[in-house]
């Protein structure tokens, strides 16, 4: 068990087959350098929502979105991992700083950022946050071999390849991902620009895609570029996918995220994504969302377009929480400086409303100054 404040990691670890591994809420796991945490056991690494599992590097200034090894460490690795072995779990965590490109010891050194599973299948990874991770494929994943991991709620942001797959790499495997929010990841093809570029690779796969965001993950150089290349679609329902088919329950449109500039992903009011997911992909396990808040909750300003009987779950890793009065946007308790900034950033759109009238107006305005101070 590791159960202390700072765990410094200064070389490759194993977990040897048989053997389990609790990491307990709030612990930073440092790597010192280029190093792994290779699992053939069984690793828990169980945060709460206010105490995450932190693993990254300890000299983040170095980190650069390149093939160098310095400033970063060689992420968490599921090679081979035998099935007789309890299964493996990572919640609430953050995964960051990490690099596969190459030159790192065991096999496919090339793959998954922060992760990487091949020929693994008892492995759950929930209510994570998986950023600024690099890869020649597969930002923050790489799923190879009879991968097929649950992956849900996890919010998926500012990764990068090298290659391909900003986000996820999956080739003959079936991953279930369930609520995911997948923005922002990038891929730096300057040095091969005609290929099809992608978030999320599935090469003779059978990934599942319910309830997710997929949207801006694009390439440094565009030739033929989509969010999702080769997926099947029998298995992808009710996601927020940019440039996809708005069939099947997915949807194409601004999630409306209240301030991704400065990394909020949280669903702002008049979000599409509200109230719009499926209720029967959802695992019976999975009852609250990324923060900790209560995985089904309704909104009784946004008309239901999911499926399931209400309330309808929304698509992403947060849960919209109606505010108790509508002009606190951020959800702080209060109607401040912040939710005026938000209005005025708003002007124009539904993320503003504060009346229901489907825009940000002048009447909005008046409306947020009129609720100024604490909320009832």
């Amino acid at each position: 068990m590791w159960d202390v404040e700072t765990v410094r990691v200064v070389g490759d670890v194993t977990i040897e087959d048989g053997v389990t591994v609790t990491i307990m809420p709030g612990v930073l796991v440092e790597f010192e350098d280029y190093y792994r945490l290779e699992i053939a056991g069984t690793l828990l690494a169980l945060g709460t929502p206010g105490a995450l599992i932190r693993f990254t590097t300890d000299d983040p200034q170095d980190f650069r979105i390149d093939q160098s090894h310095a400033g970063c460490w060689n992420g968490i690795r599921f090679h081979n991992t035998s099935a007789a072995n309890a299964p493996s779990r990572l919640a609430h965590c953050i995964i960051e700083y990490s690099k596969a490109t190459g030159g790192g010891t065991g096999p496919y050194p090339y793959g998954g950022g922060a992760l990487s599973a091949v020929d693994c299948s008892k492995l759950t990874i929930e209510h994570c946050i998986i950023r600024n991770n690099v890869a020649d494929y597969g930002g923050a994943m790489f799923l190879y071999r009879n991968a097929s991991p649950r992956i849900l709620d996890n919010l998926i942001v500012e990764n990068h390849a090298l290659q391909n797959a900003a986000a996820i790499y999956c080739a003959y495997s079936y991953p279930k991902l369930v609520n995911n929010t997948i923005v922002g990841n990038r891929i730096h093809n300057e040095n091969n620009p005609y290929i099809e570029s992608c978030a999320a690779l599935s090469f003779i796969s059978k990934p599942v895609f319910s309830n997710n965001i997929i949207r801006e993950n694009d390439p440094d150089t565009v030739y033929m570029h989509s969010q999702l290349w080769n997926n099947k679609d029998h298995y992808t329902h009710y996601n927020n996918i940019e440039d996809y088919k708005t069939s099947g329950g997915n949807i194409d449109a601004d999630p409306l995220f209240v301030a991704p500039g400065s990394g909020d992903y949280h669903l702002g009011t008049g979000s599409p994504c509200i109230d719009a997911a499926d209720n029967t992909a959802v695992p019976e396990d999975i009852t609250t969302d990324i923060d900790g808040d209560s995985r089904f909750v309704d909104d009784p300003d946004t008309e239901d377009t999911g499926h399931g009987d209400p309330p309808i779950v929304d698509m992403g890793a947060d849960e919209y929480q109606p505010p108790e009065c509508p002009a606190d946007f951020d959800g702080d308790g209060d109607v401040d400086t912040a939710d005026l900034l938000h209005l005025l950033g708003a002007w124009g759109t539904p993320a503003g409303d504060v009346d229901d009238d489907g825009d940000t107006d002048t009447s909005d305005l008046l409306a947020l100054l009129a609720a100024w101070g604490e909320c009832p």
